[in-house]
């Protein structure tokens, strides 16, 4: 109770003196200090008041002008409520058009957490196996050439453990990719590196599971039953146009707006063609994203409907090593980052996704209910322990203020 009040009073003190997050002599386990740092002076228009906490909005709006923000949503809850949502900055440049809670950014990584509650809902369906080698699925040889007889499972490509390398070229079949592939000179299961391509070959796997394209799966298997507005591409939102353009950290547009709008998705291209979707490409607004981390902060069930059982969201969230032949030692459970740095005295869980100046952040603390979502369409990525300082310093700020009754 009382590092909360002393947090909240920093926070008002910074608000009133018009001091930099940055600047505020918090302990660092709270929040990251770079001081070569340029105070950058945001336009007061480009932020829209949350109208619920004005100290916590003059403080995410300073963390985001100082990091080259283009646009952005902050969204807070505890238990099974939202109690805070701050939109900032613009949705388009070129037509001026700003941040709203309607509006749609890409998730980037957070796609991959996002895709894996659905094949935990196909584990669970009995469907898929976390150990079975997935070549079974597949029909065809998945070996690493140098360990023939170690099997490839989906516990191995949930927790980053499979050793198949992150590189890939789309375009190409999942046969072609694999036989091809960048293997590391590790046996699979005994270390960790983060693979984007291993984590894709997850919806390969879905789509061979369920018999329905990776979009309809994860659509009917979570999103719909959530209440949920979100999807692979973004032609297939509800409103395409409040989708956000994406920028790279000078600020500079990264594609054009009828890139995504008529990006590709076709829903017959089969198993062999979707193994790059779980990468990165989920578009969802700040409240359903939030909402998602509510779901699996709750234990699986939020506003009644139950997604998931209790033990396989613990399952998800807890270390894989000792488990199905993982030996490593992995900072993630099942498509779940294990952050032990976030807070100074408990685990947090969840994601982060970042794309060239695209960056997202979906993080839930069980013990308290605390669960903190931001994304941006562009910003300055700097990191620190892989999470971004931004998103570590704009988290500090929320927990300040709402991590504890």
């Amino acid at each position: 109770m009382l590092k909360r009040l002393l947090m909240m009073t920093l926070a008002l003190c910074m608000f009133l003196s018009g001091t930099l997050a940055e600047d505020i002599p918090l302990p660092d386990e709270y929040l990251v200090v770079d001081e070569e740092d340029e105070i950058l002076t945001a336009d007061e228009s480009a932020a829209a008041p949350s109208g619920l906490n004005p100290e916590l909005d003059a403080t995410l709006h300073r963390l985001f002008a100082q990091n080259n923000t283009t646009g952005a949503v902050v969204v807070v809850a505890r238990g099974d409520r939202i109690l805070y949502h701050y939109d900032y900055g613009l949705a388009d440049k070129q037509e001026k058009k700003p941040v709203t809670p309607q509006t749609y950014f890409k998730t980037a990584s957070v796609t991959k957490m996002i895709s894996g509650i659905r094949v935990m809902q196909l584990v669970e369906e009995g469907k898929l196996d976390l150990d079975t080698p997935i070549d079974e699925y597949l029909g065809y040889p998945v070996k690493h050439p140098r360990y023939q007889n170690t099997p490839i499972t989906i516990r191995m490509l949930m927790s980053h453990t499979s050793s198949i390398g992150g590189h890939y070229y789309a375009g190409s079949t999942l046969k072609t990719q694999l036989r091809n592939a960048d293997w590391l000179s590790r046996r699979p299961g005994y270390y960790y590196r983060y693979s984007n391509f291993g984590a894709g070959i997850l919806g390969s796997l879905m789509e061979i599971a369920s018999g329905k394209d990776l979009n309809t799966c994860v659509d009917e298997g979570l999103f719909q039953p959530m209440g949920v507005d979100a999807a692979y591409r973004v032609w297939l939102l509800d409103q395409p146009d409040d989708a956000a353009m994406r920028y790279n950290e000078e600020g500079k547009a990264a594609r054009k707006r009828n890139f995504y709008i008529t990006e590709p998705y076709d829903p017959n291209a089969g198993a062999e063609k979707h193994y790059d979707l779980v990468v990165g490409d989920i578009w969802i607004r700040g409240d359903d994203l939030c909402r998602i981390g509510m779901m699996m902060c709750q234990g699986g069930t939020l506003d009644g409907v139950t997604i998931l059982r209790p033990e396989t969201i613990a399952e998800m969230t807890s270390s894989q090593q000792g488990k199905g032949g993982v030996t490593a030692d992995s900072p993630y459970g099942l498509c779940v980052h294990r952050a032990a740095d976030l807070l100074p005295d408990r685990m947090v869980y969840g994601h982060q996704g970042r794309s060239d100046g695209v960056l997202c952040n979906l993080y839930w603390e069980p013990e308290s209910g605390f669960v903190f979502a931001l994304i941006t369409n562009g910003c300055q990525i700097k990191l620190k322990n892989y999470i971004c300082r931004l998103s570590r310093n704009a988290f500090a700020a929320a927990w300040a203020y709402y991590g504890q009754p």
